[in-house]
This record gives structure tokens, C-alpha cells and sequence, in this order.
């Protein structure tokens, strides 16, 4: 089971009003919701999610996509616990993308913007193929929440909240690192 939804919203957080804020949380909110109450006497191999970077570092003052996927993640975590308790089955994974170079959410960045991210957070967007290999390296690692990283291994450790980041995690490759614990 794979969970891609999401809205990106540009409004300002301080401007949003609740039905806008409501339908930038929804796809992803109610979406992974919905999914594990009815996939909850499957038996799965996988329940996965796509969420993004800015549940940790924010989503250049929007708020509403970067809240969404804070929930999407926390939720995750609680998952993985169910399914140790033997609740739910299948290995659950929430990877918080950063940009990538192709399109999605991407595309909503305004000019100067992606300077600012880049210096700020020290993340280099990801191509495609580095973002499916950075996918196929997670299954390793055995947390329920993970960072795919590319860039400045300092900048990215303090953006992230002091999480060690290997050295692997450079300009020149990327890596799989664990995400601080929600909350």
C-alpha cells in the first residue's frame, strides 16, 4: 500500500482561512487515515507514504502542507507501534522527500526561493534517479520515518534538528537518514 496524495498550498498560514487549511490537510490526513482503517485485517507487505522534508523545516510560510505532513509522519509512528503490537501488518515507512529537480510540488517553488531553501537547509534537490535509489536504500534502515538527504551534511544535521547525518550524505551522493521523532 502506497500513499502519494497531497495538496501544496501557497497561502500563508496567517491568511488561510479553515475551510483552505481543511482542504490542504485532507488529501494527506484523512487520505493515510482512511487507508489504514480499511487495509486493518489485510495483510500487507508494505504500507508506505510519501511526505516531505517541511514537516520538519516548514514549507516557505504556507504551513498547511508542511502541518499535513507532520500528521502523516506522527501517524506513521503510531502505526509502526500498531503493527508491533501485531494490530496492522506490513513494513511502515513515511519518507519525507525534499525537492526534487522534476516537477510535483516543485513547481509551486517561486523564483529566489529555492536559493533560500537551499542555503537555509543545506538540501540540494533531488533528481529522479537519485530519489528512487535513496527508495530502494530505506528498506534498511528500520525506522518508521526517514529523511532521503542531498547536500551539506552540517547545514542538513542543525535543519533537522541536530539528527546525525552520515557522511555519505554529501554534494556528491545521497542518503537515508532517520527523521527526529515526531512531536
Amino acid at each position: 500500500m502506497f500513499h502519494l496524495a497531497g495538496v501544496a498550498d501557497r497561502v500563508p498560514l496567517t491568511e488561510v482561512d479553515d475551510a483552505g487549511f481543511r482542504r490542504a490537510l485532507a488529501a494527506k490526513v484523512q487520505g493515510v487515515v482512511n487507508l489504514d482503517v480499511l487495509t486493518r485485517a489485510d495483510r500487507l507487505g508494505v504500507f508506505a507514504a510519501f511526505s516531505s522534508v517541511s514537516a520538519l523545516c516548514g514549507d516557505f510560510g504556507a504551513g498547511s502542507y508542511a502541518a499535513a505532513n507532520r500528521f502523516l509522519d506522527a501517524y506513521l509512528a503510531v502505526r509502526d507501534g500498531r503493527v508491533a503490537s501485531g494490530e496492522r501488518t506490513g513494513r511502515t515507512l513515511s519518507l519525507d522527500w525534499p525537492l526534487w529537480d522534476a516537477g510535483g510540488v516543485d513547481a509551486l517553488v517561486q523564483d529566489g526561493e529555492l536559493d533560500t531553501y537551499q542555503e537555509a537547509t543545506g538540501m540540494l534537490r533531488m533528481t529522479p534517479r537519485q530519489a528512487l535509489d535513496a527508495f530502494d536504500r530505506a528498506w534498511q534502515f528500520d525506522a518508521p520515518v526517514l529523511v532521503p538527504v542531498l547536500g551539506d551534511p552540517e547545514r542538513i544535521a542543525r535543519t533537522l534538528g541536530g539528527a546525525a547525518v552520515p557522511p555519505a550524505a554529501t554534494r556528491a551522493g545521497a542518503s537515508t537518514e532517520p527523521a527526529p521523532p515526531p512531536g
